[in-house]
């Protein structure tokens, strides 16, 4: 049974636990992920010389892969999406994590970004 959890005018199923176990569970599966990719953070062609001016990632959990994007990209805007307030305090100055769920009108309260 999901576990529920109310954010502002609707309910949200959460089908795993929200807690420091869930948190290291998504970190490792993102280094897993980056292993398998060879270190890239992404297979978009983008470069220093092309870079990209917006980069959005919708829940975007613990926040590390819009961390280390808005790192690499420092002239992108860059907005992490989730549920959950359990992104890091302190990210890079071209990064901002907003509360969304992404399965209801998918960028229903993310702003600016045409």
């Amino acid at each position: 049974m999901p576990l529920t959890k109310r954010h502002g005018d609707h309910t949200t199923a959460y089908y795993v636990p929200n807690d420091s176990t869930e948190l290291e569970r998504m970190d490792n599966q993102y280094e897993l992920t980056k292993i398998l990719l060879d270190g890239r953070l992404h297979l978009a062609p983008l470069t220093r010389e092309n870079p990209p001016r917006k980069i959005i990632d919708i829940a975007t959990g613990t926040g590390r892969w819009a961390i280390e994007m808005a790192d690499k990209f420092p002239e992108a805007q860059v907005i992490g999406t989730d549920l959950s307030p359990i992104q890091a305090v302190l990210v890079p100055p071209n990064l901002r994590f907003e509360i969304d769920d992404g399965y209801g009108c998918l960028l229903s309260s993310v702003t600016d970004l045409t």
